[in-house]
């Protein structure tokens, strides 16, 4: 079972990933499912934070023209 956006090899990776995690720190899958969910929350808010600046910076063509 893999999502779309991942490739067949990017799935695997990541699953052995978790199982290392879960393996090392003893953690149960809730534990891994809520370190995983924070962790896409900030990435989440670093883009919107890093399109928000974009949005806000002058346009340099528009500079000239006035």
């Amino acid at each position: 079972m893999t999502n779309s956006r991942l490739t067949e090899q990017q799935a695997i990776c990541l699953s052995k990933a978790i199982e290392l995690y879960m393996d090392a720190e003893g953690a149960s899958p809730v534990h891994v499912i809520e370190e995983l969910s924070s962790l896409a929350q900030q990435v989440i808010e670093q883009r919107f934070d890093r399109i928000i600046a974009d949005l806000q910076e002058p346009d340099p063509s528009n500079e000239g023209s006035r």
